[in-house]
């Protein structure tokens, strides 16, 4: 048998995986008045019932969602890198005063 540079040697599948460490959770003083907190918690409710609503009970605890649709370039921009754009978290308030949520103050 012929060896190739992709054998067992060189092959990253055998080596043993190399875990990252976590990114330490955000110093969060008072977590039931963080908006960003409230726009998670938000946002996932809104997901699970939408799941339910187009697809019934059995698929609000699952999370299929739908990939590549017109929303992808509010996103991922084209020619843009996604960690230039503005984040979910300068948009929470706005969002969820928008949805007719009571923002914390």
């Amino acid at each position: 048998m012929a060896t190739t540079t992709h054998d067992s040697l060189t092959d990253r599948r055998l080596e043993p995986r190399r875990l990252l460490p976590r990114r330490p959770i955000a110093d969060l003083t008072d977590d039931r008045s963080d908006p960003r907190l409230a726009y998670l918690e938000w946002l996932a409710m809104e997901a699970r019932m939408l799941r339910i609503e187009l697809y019934g009970d059995d698929y609000g605890d699952r999370e299929f969602t739908p990939c590549n649709t017109f929303a992808k370039t509010f996103h991922f921009p084209p020619g843009v890198d996604w960690r230039d754009v503005p984040k979910p978290s300068t948009r929470a308030a706005k969002v969820l005063a928008a949805a007719g949520v009571k923002v914390a103050a």
